[in-house]
């Protein structure tokens, strides 16, 4: 593989050229050309996202698994993608934690909603 030059618009951060080894295809020879790559995989990852919310919302309106094992499967897929090689536990920590507190959220407002209607 040649060696590309990369130029970087204003605060953004350079690629360690120690650390690109082997991440870029043989096939690449210039920066067009990997952004172009990385354009298609943004937009697969955009829609194999859409497909996780599409399951996490049918799994929850359709009570499929009980909210823990649904974080957890949630948790799981999101891991699996590899989103970002230096964050990728921290992100998918940070949605299942959404997920999880706003599943925990709604169960204990319908549990309090519940309890008020039977004593009422």
């Amino acid at each position: 593989m040649s060696k590309i030059e990369f130029t970087y618009p204003p605060g953004a951060i350079p690629l360690d050229p120690n650390k690109t080894q082997g991440l870029i295809p043989d096939y690449i020879s210039n920066q067009g050309e990997l952004n172009l790559l990385e354009k298609d995989n943004i937009l697969d990852a955009v829609s194999w996202a859409n497909g996780l919310l599409h399951d996490t919302k049918y799994w929850v309106e359709h009570k499929i698994y009980p909210w823990d094992e649904l974080a957890t499967r949630f948790h799981h897929r999101l891991v699996v993608i590899h989103a970002f090689a230096n964050g990728n536990k921290r992100h998918a920590r940070l949605m299942t934690n959404q997920i999880y507190s706003s599943l925990l959220a709604l169960f204990s407002f319908t549990r309090r909603l519940s309890r008020l209607a039977q004593l009422s």
